[in-house]
């Protein structure tokens, strides 16, 4: 049974130059990284997403966003971080969380700030391996790429305003 996809695609980018480098270089300087988005596959969508992102089952990445990026360097930067989201289970632990309806007995759950909390682990981690980070991204210099994103999750929302109700 496959996953049923978030957004059809509306575009492939998929053989176009800008893209093979973006996959040469990201086989580069991760491999693990490579060999993982070698078995995804990404659906190239304009529909509802504004950059990209991952269900842990697909990369689905908007390719005015993609053609937006100035350097190959970025383009592998945000390959490198869709799939990090999937090899950490990012998706599949925040879908658990949302299930239970809270993260730990004396927090509720929102998963925006969960991804916030993945974002600034995995941003540092793919800096560390030489990444070009693209400049609009979500970084902290009191987060590091060897801190669990639950540890950062739970200090991130100790430090938030109260959530909405329900989380988001």
């Amino acid at each position: 049974m496959r996953a049923r996809k978030l957004f059809e695609s509306t575009d492939d980018l998929s053989r176009a130059r800008s893209f093979v480098a973006a996959m040469i270089i990201l086989q580069t300087k991760g491999p693990i990284h490579h060999s993982t988005l070698l078995g995804t596959e990404i659906i190239w969508t304009s529909a509802g997403l504004p950059t990209a992102g991952t269900d842990g089952i697909y990369v689905y990445i908007n390719p005015d966003f993609w053609r937006s990026l100035p350097t190959d360097g970025q383009r592998a930067f945000l390959l490198a971080h869709e799939v990090s989201h999937i090899i950490f289970r990012h998706p599949q632990r925040g879908k658990a969380y949302g299930k239970r309806g809270f993260f730990s007995h004396d927090m509720k759950w929102d998963a925006h700030l969960y991804n916030v909390a993945g974002d600034y682990v995995i941003n540092a981690d793919l800096i560390a391996m030489g990444f070009e980070p693209i400049p609009e991204g979500l970084y902290s210099d009191k987060y590091q790429r060897d801190d669990v994103v639950d540890s950062v999750y739970a200090d991130l929302y100790r430090d938030a305003p109260e959530p909405e109700k329900g989380g988001s």
